[in-house]
């Protein structure tokens, strides 16, 4: 009996123990799980939304994809629908835009059918060669057959100004008979161009340049001015000498208008008023139309800006030519030798 009472005793000694540990181990736990609670807040209490989105730090970090196709992303993307448009549709290397390539054939179609589509890329690839070269080219084909239409209008001049004495006369209308064939055509219908149309395009894109540098506050390179204008001026020189040349020579005569000019009559030829008039040819506003266009591209403004500065220094050299051929014209006439 003695013995059974020992293991009992010794059992619930055990037992007791047994729960004084668990007691301690009990209140260590929740020590523990009271001073986690004070230093880190649970997850749940920052709701998913409200945790700021990682930026980027550094050259090396980059956007995840699945930032991107965030609902916020989406969101600021809509909201910014031209941005993203022009973001989407422009493909840039190291920052520069790349513009589709165009061949010598595509670039002269397009300034007829999209000259903002040249511009961009005349704007990254300027080139004047081709229509330069093509422009003096087609000056020396047809001033080489509008050559003697003009002279025998001239030599109609002289004979019909009672002015000019028989023997000056004379040997005006034998200059001018010798001027009409042989070496002397060849020679006034080739030489001039090779001169006058790289001189004219050189002084008008100088001006244009020049003016566009200081009204816009931008600088652009002087090559891409130039390379505008030779390429427009593609307008009257290929379409508007493929309409007046063949009406030239079927009628004989070069006083052939495409202008509020032919309204006026044959006497009224180098008045101020004719000069006027003919400056405003329908092929000649039209390549002052997409040059503005091309301006407008160049120095990234506004089209209204570059219609103004285009037209109007165009304008005020209109006044100033038809001024000067009034004045010679009346000066000659006082001598005899006008029309």
């Amino acid at each position: 009996m003695s013995e059974e009472k020992k293991k009992k005793e010794e059992n619930q000694q055990d037992e007791d123990i047994q729960k004084d540990l668990d007691e301690i181990l009990s209140k260590l736990d929740e020590s523990a799980g009271e001073g986690g609670e004070s230093k880190k807040p649970s997850s749940q209490e920052t709701p998913p939304e409200e945790k700021p989105a990682a930026e980027p730090s550094g050259e090396g970090d980059f956007v995840k994809a699945e930032d991107l196709l965030s609902p916020e992303s989406l969101m600021a993307s809509d909201e910014s629908g031209e941005e993203q448009e022009a973001l989407t549709t422009e493909v840039t290397v190291e920052g520069v835009a790349v513009v589709e390539e165009l061949n010598l054939v595509e670039r002269i179609i397009q300034v007829f059918v999209n000259p903002t589509k040249l511009f961009q890329y005349l704007k990254q690839k300027p080139d004047f060669w081709a229509p330069l070269i093509l422009t003096i080219l087609i000056s020396m084909i047809s001033g080489y057959y509008i050559a003697p239409i003009a002279i025998n209008e001239q030599i109609q001049r002289i004979e019909s100004n009672t002015n000019i004495p028989d023997d000056a006369k004379m040997r005006m209308i034998d200059n001018l008979e010798a001027a009409k064939s042989g070496t002397r055509r060849m020679v006034s219908t080739v030489v001039p161009p090779l001169i006058s149309v790289p001189l004219f395009f050189l002084i008008i894109a100088f001006v244009f340049w020049a003016t566009g540098n200081f009204v816009f506050a931008r600088q652009v390179r002087f090559v891409q001015v130039f390379s505008a204008i030779t390429y427009s001026n593609l307008i009257p020189l290929l379409l508007g000498t493929a309409i007046k040349l063949p009406l030239i020579l079927a009628t004989h005569s070069v006083a052939v208008q495409t202008s509020p000019a032919v309204v006026l009559s044959a006497d009224q030829r180098g008045t101020f008023l004719y000069s006027l008039l003919s400056s405003f040819d329908i092929f000649n506003l039209w390549y002052l139309a997409v040059f503005a266009i091309g301006m407008a591209v160049l120095y990234e403004v506004k089209r209204s800006r570059a219609y103004t500065l285009v037209f109007g220094l165009w304008f005020v050299w209109v006044l100033a030519k038809s001024a000067f051929s009034a004045f010679v014209m009346k000066k000659l006439g006082s001598m005899g030798m006008g029309a």
